[in-house]
């Protein structure tokens, strides 16, 4: 395959992708803040399945949340932004804790979760049966509606997570938007080459980094310019508030066909019409793996489940009718642009290779660089301030993160395949 043919799909590419492309520099561009008239009562879940004391930063970060702090000083608006610093927060825990409960699901009930989530006051589930996040957070919904709990939203985060000490008041604000379903932006707390784990005593390595960028390329370069056109964002089940009615409307968590119950989310909210909306100024701090097998487990199940949940929803989708319709099926559904780009690509790179054509090889390869590098620019360049490392180690991300971002041409060829993983698979954490 000769350099007019890489040409060629190049320019293709280039045309079908550019609205996409555009969309990237949203994130230039300040989101406006929201405010909310009233308090909401949430429900927070967490899925917490053999975390262990990994747990620990995120109980401690809803200890610590600011919501409900204004009503203790006296009513809305006579607080200011940290008021839980300048209170009794012991005297007057239940004024707090009356705009928000918190339930954590596991599956062993011997599991030591367990008690570090008695001690902050939260509802323990055990769900022995469970056998993906999807069937535990169903069992713990149906467990809530059944328990007759009535709450103006509910909101999942995962154990890995830390919130910001703003998180629900922001999520409290963003239900201003008027959206049933909304996201919070999501950063990495470990993002640094200096960040200990205080068990093994191991510096973070650049896994951790690399695996970090793929949050302001779903957040950032992606979610903003969806939720400022009105577009279905992709609706990452942590950090994420789903209101109460359409949680009532379901009758617990439907979305548990594939691996990825969060792409079965988007999918269909696409196709009933559902509102999302993205809010970055609701921040979460994520733990990333350091360890590369790891990050291929959880890649892979990603990858799986949007394959599935793409032939799921696929005719639905492409069934709709409409302008907007059009243009929100485009944005759902270009990344399979990217995969045949690059599919193709990868083709042209072994066909030459195995006829000895090197020189075109090494085109169709550095095409293929090209393309991550420039994702990865702009990646590095949207959360720059959050990545905790001298430019000069960012700009060796910048460089680095394309073959990291190669090693999906097999993971996406083998779930195109059907060789995928058949259940959950437990990923390493960091323990405290």
């Amino acid at each position: 395959m000769g350099n007019n043919f890489l040409k060629l799909i190049t320019i293709i590419f280039l045309v079908l992708y550019f609205p996409r492309l555009i969309g990237w520099f949203g994130w230039i561009f300040p989101q406006k803040r929201l405010k909310c008239g009233r308090k909401h009562r949430f429900a927070l879940i967490v899925p917490a399945r053999d975390e262990g004391r990994a747990v620990l930063p995120l109980f401690e970060s809803i200890q610590e949340q600011s919501y409900g702090a204004d009503y203790l000083n006296g009513g809305i608006g006579n607080a200011d932004k940290h008021t839980e610093k300048n209170i009794d927060r012991k005297a007057d825990k239940k004024s707090v804790d009356s705009l928000f409960d918190t339930y954590v699901i596991v599956k062993n009930p011997r599991d030591e979760v367990i008690d570090y989530a008695r001690e902050i006051g939260a509802k323990v589930y055990v769900d022995e049966e469970q056998k993906s996040k999807g069937d535990c957070l169903d069992y713990c919904i149906r467990h809530i509606l059944a328990a007759g709990k009535k709450y103006d939203g509910y909101i999942i985060v995962d154990a890995d997570c830390r919130l910001d000490v703003d998180f629900l008041t922001n999520m409290n604000d963003a239900l201003a938007s008027g959206a049933q379903v909304i996201t919070g932006r999501k950063l990495v707390g470990n993002y640094s080459m200096g960040y200990l784990n205080s068990t093994s005593k191991k510096v973070v390595n650049a896994i951790t980094c690399q695996n970090g960028l793929v949050w302001p390329i779903i957040d950032e370069l992606g979610n903003r310019y969806k939720s400022a056109l009105g577009l279905t964002t992709m609706p990452i089940t942590t950090g994420i508030l789903i209101r109460g009615d359409l949680v009532e409307e379901w009758g617990g968590w439907i979305y548990r066909q594939t691996l990825t119950e969060d792409m079965e989310l988007q999918r269909d909210c696409a196709c009933k019409g559902i509102k999302t909306f993205h809010y970055s100024f609701a921040k979460l701090y994520l733990e990333e793996t350091p360890s590369h097998t790891d990050t291929n487990r959880r890649r892979t199940r990603w990858m799986t489940g949007m394959v599935a949940s793409d032939r799921l929803y696929c005719g639905r989708l492409l069934g709709r009718h409409g302008i907007r319709a059009f243009v929100d099926n485009y944005y759902l559904l270009s990344l399979w642009l990217v995969y045949a780009y690059i599919g193709t690509l990868s083709v042209a790179l072994i066909f030459n290779l195995i006829t000895l054509r090197l020189w075109q090889a090494a085109a169709a390869f550095l095409l293929i660089y090209i393309a991550f590098f420039v994702l990865s620019v702009m990646a590095v360049l949207a959360d720059w301030k959050n990545i905790r490392l001298s430019c000069i180690k960012k700009l060796e991300l910048m460089l680095i993160h394309p073959f990291f971002y190669m090693e999906y041409i097999f993971i996406v060829g083998r779930a195109v395949l059907g060789v995928n993983p058949k259940g959950w698979e437990k990923i390493g954490r960091v323990q405290y």
